[in-house]
């Protein structure tokens, strides 16, 4: 079997060579080894999507205040659990140094005045709680602004009672005194304490649209790792191909592929063995590569039908370019500049519809990308694994990337043809 023995004699070659060996496989494992290092605890959880509940400081130094208590124990209470992981302090200072040391994602630190301020809110007192963040964090303090927002636009209904009342006094010629707005303050407290401990705090605070937004935003970022994840693996892979199809331009120079053009096999046998030598080579790159990233980023990469067929697909494109772009070289001279031109241009827009995922506001761009994507073989690529990710049929894609392929393969077949005719 010539093409057999071909591949296996390429084959060979390739786990003799340093360089391949770490140019296939070395550096995609240390380019996802770095990315785990960067996001790996964004993907942890039971279904991939899970972001662990930012660890929060409670400084209430309104302690003697009705307002203040309540609204840190409400932080810190059962109902916000599974949103917050919130606990006590009681040093303003050491909550903002837990911060600082990465040990919390934010402080909140509730003023002496707190609940003086709520009642003094129909003389113009004003309410300031300190949200002290890691400036590198993003979801967990918005989580957190989001949460303390809701809560004191609950307790904002403090001044507007109290207001209300003294306007209400006023236009019969009473006059507010301070007792009567502390009491005021205090019965829609007491009111507020109720509806927080009966459960019906959700017409006020709702934590279901917070836990909302923080699935939403951490699907977001699990979305932005797949596609940043798979635009790595196609870009590997096209370069690995034209790297191991490189062999051919090689043997051209050493002469030994114009004799075995010499022998009765046919060129298109040789040319497929050595085709077959690259696509086992892709092949074991996308499986570990795949492999490795749906482990350390929980990727789901779509239902085994589709995975298989999108690792054959990405393969097959990846040999027959790298055959297809090798069959126009004269030799090994012009190999890098061309492989690092060509691959990273078609790579570039063969990717762009993936970037609508990683960058906001581009969606709108979608059906443009979509289209021009589709002239490079990598757009093909990047196709069918948005397809598979996204639970789509994927047997259209594919059966247009094996087409392609023939048609890429055919072309190098007819270009060597001629050129060791002549």
């Amino acid at each position: 079997m010539i093409v057999l023995d071909v591949a296996w004699k390429d084959l060979m070659h390739s786990v003799r060579s340093v360089f391949m060996l770490v140019f296939a496989l070395g550096l995609p494992l240390l380019t996802a080894g770095v990315f785990y290092a960067a996001f790996g605890g964004l993907s942890s959880g039971e279904n991939g999507r899970m972001i662990a509940a930012p660890r929060v400081m409670v400084v209430n130094l309104d302690s003697a205040g009705q307002a203040g208590t309540m609204l840190a124990d409400f932080l810190i209470g059962e109902e916000l659990s599974g949103v917050l992981d919130a606990v006590r302090e009681s040093d303003p200072a050491a909550a903002r140094a837990a911060v600082d040391a990465g040990e919390a994602a934010v402080a909140v630190i509730l003023p002496e005045n707190f609940t003086a301020s709520l009642t003094a809110a129909g003389t113009g007192g004003t309410v300031a709680v300190e949200i002290y963040q890691d400036p590198a964090l993003t979801v967990g303090p918005a989580i957190v602004r989001s949460i303390v927002g809701q809560l004191l636009d609950g307790f904002a209904g403090v001044r507007v009672s109290v207001q209300a009342s003294g306007e209400a006094l006023a236009a019969r010629s009473i006059p507010l005194d301070p007792q009567t707005a502390a009491g005021i303050a205090a019965q829609y407290t007491e009111w507020v304490q109720a509806q927080m401990s009966s459960g019906d705090g959700q017409d006020w605070l709702d934590v279901q649209s917070v836990s909302g937004a923080k699935q939403e935003s951490m699907d977001t970022i699990a979305r932005m790792i797949s596609a940043i994840m798979a635009m790595m693996m196609i870009f590997y892979c096209f370069f690995t191909g034209t790297a191991a199809a490189q062999s051919i331009l090689q043997e051209q120079e050493a002469g030994t592929l114009p004799r075995m053009f010499t022998t009765p096999a046919r060129r298109s046998m040789i040319l497929a063995g050595k085709l077959l030598a690259v696509l086992v080579t892709l092949l074991l790159q996308l499986a570990i590569l795949l492999a490795v990233s749906g482990w350390a980023f929980r990727i789901h990469w779509g239902n085994p039908v589709s995975v298989v067929l999108g690792v054959v697909g990405t393969g097959a494109l990846s040999a027959s370019f790298a055959i297809f772009v090798t069959s126009f070289l004269k030799d090994t001279k012009q190999a890098g500049m061309v492989y690092g031109v060509v691959v990273n241009l078609v790579g570039w827009v063969g990717i762009s519809r993936l970037f609508v995922l990683i960058i906001p506001g581009l969606d709108k761009y979608a059906s443009y990308t979509d289209i021009v994507s589709l002239i490079s073989p990598q757009g093909w690529a990047a196709q069918i694994w948005q397809e598979s990710m996204a639970g789509n049929p994927v047997w259209i894609t594919v059966t247009g990337m094996l087409v392609l392929s023939l048609v890429l393969f055919g072309i190098g077949v007819f270009k060597f043809n001629r050129r060791f005719s002549e």
